[in-house]
């Protein structure tokens, strides 16, 4: 009976899809080694750190009450001094940040090099607001 049950609850898991049977495993440890290779996060991309870029754009263009990257650029065209200063500001600082993101992707291919995104983001050029 009791091997009834250990073959019930095996068969539960592999349905459940948290493990899968792998041929050509002939031991504990390959059979560990395979499901670790298989859990493993899937690589950065490119658009994994532009993706903070834009996080970035967003939340500054929040600082200053915009509702998005396009509004805050976009009063760079107001007769209120103010709101043109700041997104001149903005867009100044927007030229850097992509300027930075574009420089930063092309060195690491050609380095061969892969940052976490935090590591990629902590690098990013930050706002000076008038």
């Amino acid at each position: 009976m009791e091997t009834k049950r250990i073959a019930e609850n095996i068969f539960e898991v592999i349905e459940s899809g948290v493990v899968e049977i792998v041929t050509g495993v002939s031991t504990a440890e390959q059979a560990v080694a395979t499901y670790h290779e298989a859990r493993q996060p899937p690589p950065v991309t490119d658009a994994d750190y532009r993706a903070a870029a834009e996080s970035l754009e967003l939340v500054t263009a929040h600082q200053r009450d915009f509702d998005n990257p396009y509004d805050a650029a976009a009063y760079i065209q107001s007769t209120n001094a103010t709101y043109h200063a700041e997104a001149r500001a903005y867009v100044d600082w927007r030229d850097r940040l992509w300027g930075y993101v574009e420089a930063k992707l092309a060195q690491m291919k050609t380095d061969n090099v892969v940052v976490s995104v935090d590591e990629f983001a902590a690098g990013l050029p930050q706002i000076t607001w008038p």
